[in-house]
């Protein structure tokens, strides 16, 4: 009995940053939300002592159940004051598990991924503002590591960089914030490793940005974290983005489409699935995208074209001789 192994439950969330099963054997958005259970149980024992909860609170145990998913209207017992203080204790958990290792940066955002992308605007403003207060907390405590790494880097700035556009802008700011300061964190890395190197640092670099550009910016949030891509994130990303020319909200495609634009501009020469992502483009511009999207598509390829020429304009000319007008289009604008 003593050596029962974990039961292995299956992942629901489903979402970009989610990491599959811990050592446990068990979904870590789903273990720790048991977690979350515990500590609603536990501050309702010590404020209630000797006291079980009745029917009136039984919205309570299911909103704690759900953490930062809690909607505060359901809640007919005690509801702001017990919420309120449940919550901050499993963002002081959080921090905690920051510190102590700082390492674990990246899983305490993916626990929040399932609320990142819900469609209740209360759950991705309150998992939004979480994210942005644990960026914060890393990007300014004393004992940082360089290394806390983001393997999944490009889904985590592309989810951001979606959110910025949000039509609530509540939510905007929020993203804003939480881009702002996952910047802060990589360019404290950036600037731990050239010091390690011997290198000079970038001091006034930090002052380029701020919360307040980022915002309904994707363009900008692209070219600031161009530099910290990998090669196989950077055309991951882009490929990401290509999948979202065809949105049907008109901001998200344009924002892909400029997130696109941006990463090619600044760092074309690195991509590496040049011939896939060109076929992509050619393939996405005989439908009707968008006219600002198509625009901003155009001046990716532009982009493109110029960075990786031997690649690029033999697969123009190729298309030229095909005929259309978007053809010559292209072929004109590629020549500007």
């Amino acid at each position: 009995m003593g050596n029962s192994q974990p039961t292995r439950t299956k992942c629901t969330a489903g979402g970009p940053l989610c990491s599959g099963e811990n050592n446990t054997g068990i979904c870590s958005s789903e273990w720790r939300a048991g977690s979350a259970w515990k500590v609603g149980r536990n501050l309702w024992s010590s404020r209630f002592p000797g006291r079980r909860p009745g029917r009136e609170s039984q919205s309570a145990e299911q909103s704690l159940e759900r953490g930062v998913g809690a909607d505060t209207s359901a809640i007919l017992f005690s509801p702001q004051v017990l919420l309120n203080e449940t919550l901050q204790s499993l963002q002081s958990l959080m921090e905690a598990l920051v510190l102590e290792t700082p390492t674990w940066m990246e899983n305490c955002l993916e626990l929040l991924d399932r609320w990142l992308n819900s469609q209740r605007i209360h759950e991705q403003e309150r998992a939004m503002s979480c994210a942005a207060r644990i960026l914060d907390f890393t990007a300014k405590m004393d004992n940082f590591k360089m290394e806390i790494e983001f393997t999944r880097l490009e889904n985590l700035v592309m989810l951001l960089a979606k959110h910025c556009q949000d039509p609530a802008a509540s939510i905007r700011f929020q993203s804003s914030k939480a881009v702002y300061q996952l910047y802060c964190v990589l360019l404290r890395k950036k600037k731990m490793q050239r010091k390690t190197s011997g290198l000079r640092e970038d001091d006034g670099k930090i002052e380029v940005y701020s919360a307040n550009i980022f915002n309904q910016n994707t363009f900008e949030i692209a070219k600031a974290f161009a530099e910290f891509f990998t090669q196989t994130q950077l055309t991951n990303l882009v490929l990401m983005a290509e999948e979202d020319l065809t949105d049907s909200r008109a901001k998200v495609s344009v924002a892909s489409a400029q997130l696109m634009s941006a990463l090619m501009e600044e760092r074309g020469t690195d991509i590496i699935e040049v011939k896939e992502i060109v076929e992509n483009i050619l393939c996405l511009l005989r439908l009707q995208l968008e006219h600002n999207t198509e625009k901003e598509t155009l001046r990716a390829m532009c982009s493109l074209a110029g960075s990786n020429t031997h690649t690029v304009v033999p697969m123009l000319l190729k298309k030229r001789k095909a005929g259309g007008w978007r053809a010559e289009g292209l072929w004109c604008q590629a020549h500007m």
